[in-house]
């Protein structure tokens, strides 16, 4: 199991991600957690307190989000992530434009 918790941050672009295997994808950069020994913790910039247990992983990523998100996307609950997994979430709430 690999359990992602999403830390919200604002931004201008939307955040990207996605489980192929074990190799976890956050906006283009891929990274192999395989390669992460069992009892290990890594830090990464992207990948942020990633440990593995067995075959058990948790990591956070950075979550960013438009200045009119949702409140279920400004405070995010934690994903299992599976195979094939991809992170949908509302960036922002469109506006009505009035004329």
């Amino acid at each position: 199991m690999i359990k992602i918790n999403l830390s919200p941050v604002r931004a201008d672009v939307k955040t990207e991600a996605s489980l192929s295997g074990l190799i976890l994808t956050v906006d283009g950069e891929a990274f192999d957690l395989s390669l992460i020994e069992d009892g290990a913790t890594i830090q990464h910039s992207v990948i942020q307190n990633c440990t593995r247990t067995g075959g058990d992983y948790e990591l956070t990523i950075t979550l960013a989000h438009g200045h009119t998100a949702p409140e279920e996307t400004r405070f995010p609950v934690a994903q299992d992530a599976a195979d094939g997994w991809v992170l949908d979430y509302v960036f922002e709430i469109e506006q009505e434009v009035s004329e």
